[in-house]
């Protein structure tokens, strides 16, 4: 008997000759003519039927599985199966202190500023209309007679649907995509014209644990077309509707990104925020933040695997990685790692850094409700979640290639350009945020890539941090490279260096200097002329980049920078970024990166 042929390769001409070859090993087709007869038509339709069918098979396979999945129908069906909820678009959160009206009378002491009052303002030349979601209290007759008001941007909406209890697929979809789920409120009323039911509160469910079939839940969910929609308990797990109940249901359309970073110029005599009516004045004390983008595809194939493996709790620093990005799309990276890792440690704690999307750090708003969430039902009894800001190194590239001008098909500036460009955006994609470490050799070979006239580039890295000073009074400050500095042996010329700042000597002198260490571990003050100015103004670590200032009594920086720039060779050809460190470059300062060409055709003249 005849073995059947096998193939492992799904192209055309391959499974026609797979089939030809087949066909050639029985006696009837032995020594027949295939690419001269109507045979051949019906090898080529065996063919195709063939190479569609195992494409279609393997499209199948792909999408049935998260990390190879494509369709957004599929990766949010498979994450739904892992019990996990795609972020939607996230509202910008600003908070206020109002003044009301002296003598108005209607919001006395122990009164209520209302829900769904309305604030607009204006940003980016668009309006915006902000919300409050909750009643605020009036907590003092003297202004700000409201403090910490928590005002939403974007506009109320709201769907009603009738439930059926006829119908087995009694899930209500809200008609919008821009919706922010955490802004949903579920009211359930008797019927069409009570008013039974109407105020009662139904909160969401985010798991089963604790839910009886007596709790007024509902739950969330997204769909094959990208809504979300509304589905209630049956009894055993939530309280099940009666047939004829009114839903109702009230949302925030959200702007997303757009409204961060509203309210960051309000001033006395030029405020952000105004209301009709009755309100006198209005004071940003916290300016918009929190605005995100629905979750993308690739965010949600990550975080589905960390959730499912979370399991709803805070255990290790995964978990709370998870439940974070979970609960708040609106943070672009997170780090998290244990008190016990800082330096002096801090145990019993979990430090938890984060990056917004809009923004270098979060608000304080921000940072005390992650903590009050994650405390009250998500972490360990005796392990306190602390949220901290990230601390920014930022790198500067100096690039010099070589290469042959005449065997370079495009202009030198060109060339100066697209190196340029390559190196930003390699930044921007490969750093700027948590766990992301630059590695030399890559760039180089990036480098090396962009045309085939260079012969090879050399990468130098400069580390630098930047310590805002205190202009008021003298004081220590401290920072850290998180990488070795280089200092091959003691007394090696200096490596630290910085901008020129202006301090007080000890004889209350104004002098102007820089900053650098003397190859011995300590940091002095230098004039132009090298000459000290302050030999005792801290030291430095250079196996771990610490940098301490003595105590320094700074009065004035030179550019009118509001920050000292203190720069660094690191030991290390790779960067790392260690705990709450994020590697990045400043895109305003055209010295970030810079770029030198040789062109060893005219003796490596540029």
């Amino acid at each position: 008997m005849t073995e059947l042929f096998t193939t492992n390769n799904i192209d055309f001409e391959s499974i026609k000759s797979s089939l030809r070859d087949h066909l050639r090993t029985t006696d009837t087709f032995k020594d027949y003519n295939f690419e001269g007869s109507a045979l051949s038509m019906i090898l080529d339709i065996l063919a195709y039927n063939t190479q569609y069918q195992a494409f279609y098979n393997n499209m199948v396979i792909n999408e049935m599985f998260l990390d190879t999945a494509v369709s957004p129908e599929s990766v949010n069906s498979i994450a739904k199966s892992l019990g996990y909820r795609p972020s939607s678009m996230t509202t910008a959160m600003a908070e206020i202190d109002i003044e009301l009206p002296q003598g108005s009378g209607e919001y006395g002491l122990g009164s209520y500023l209302p829900a769904n009052v309305s604030f607009t303002s204006i940003g980016g030349g668009k309006a915006y209309t902000f919300q409050t979601l909750e009643p605020t209290l009036v907590t003092s007759d003297d202004p700000p007679q409201l403090t910490g008001v928590k005002i939403y941007e974007g506009d109320f909406k709201s769907s009603q649907f009738v439930y059926d209890s006829s119908n087995n697929n009694n899930q209500f979809v809200i008609p919008e995509k821009n919706v922010d789920i955490t802004t949903i409120k579920v009211n359930v009323q008797a019927g069409i014209g009570s008013v039974d039911g109407y105020s009662d509160n139904w909160r969401r469910a985010d798991t089963l644990l604790s839910v009886d079939g007596l709790d007024k839940v509902y739950f969330v969910q997204k769909n094959r077309e990208g809504y979300y929609e509304i589905y209630f308990g049956d009894g055993v797990v939530g309280k099940k509707l009666d047939n004829g109940q009114l839903i109702y249901i009230t949302y925030l359309i959200s702007s997303g990104e757009n409204a961060n970073g509203i309210g960051e110029n309000d001033e006395e005599g030029n405020r952000t925020f105004a209301s009709p009516g009755f309100i006198d004045d209005i004071i940003v004390t916290s300016p918009a933040q929190g605005g995100s983008p629905p979750e993308s595809i690739e965010s949600i194939k990550i975080n589905a695997s960390l959730a499912y493996q979370a399991q709803n709790r805070a255990v290790t620093t995964t978990d709370y990685k998870a439940i974070i990005q979970e609960q708040f799309p609106s943070l672009e990276s997170v780090s998290v790692y244990g008190g016990e890792e800082e330096n002096p440690p801090q145990y019993g704690r979990v430090m938890i850094a984060i990056k917004p999307f809009s923004g270098k750090f979060i608000t304080e708003a921000t940072k005390r409700n992650i903590e009050s969430t994650l405390k009250e039902s998500k972490g360990v009894i005796g392990v306190s979640p602390v949220v901290i800001d990230p601390d920014y190194l930022y790198i500067r590239l100096n690039t010099n290639t070589k290469y042959q001008s005449t065997k370079l098909g495009i202009p030198k500036d060109a060339l100066k350009v697209t190196i340029d460009t390559l190196l930003s955006n390699f930044v921007d994609l490969n750093l700027d945020k948590f766990e992301q470490n630059l590695y030399r050799s890559k760039i180089q070979t990036l480098v090396d890539d962009v045309d085939t006239s260079i012969l090879g580039s050399n990468v130098e890295i400069t580390l630098e941090k930047r310590i805002v000073p205190n202009f008021d009074q003298s004081a220590t400050y401290s920072t850290s490279f998180t990488n070795p500095i280089y200092n091959p042996h003691v007394g090696h010329i200096p490596v630290i260096s910085s901008n020129k700042f202006t301090f007080v000597d000890g004889s209350g002198i104004p002098r102007t200097g820089t900053f650098r260490d003397d190859g011995a571990g300590n940091i002095v003050v230098v004039d132009d002329m090298g000459s000290s100015l302050k030999t005792d103004a801290g030291k430095i670590d250079y196996t771990s980049g610490l940098l301490t200032l003595s105590r320094i009594y700074i009065t004035d920086i030179e550019g009118l920078l509001p920050y000292i720039s203190i720069r660094a060779k690191p030991n290390n050809a790779d960067i790392l970024s260690p705990r709450n460190t994020i590697i990045t470059y400043d895109k305003t300062d055209p010295t970030a990166i810079q770029i030198v060409l040789n062109d060893i055709d005219n003796h490596g003249q540029g």
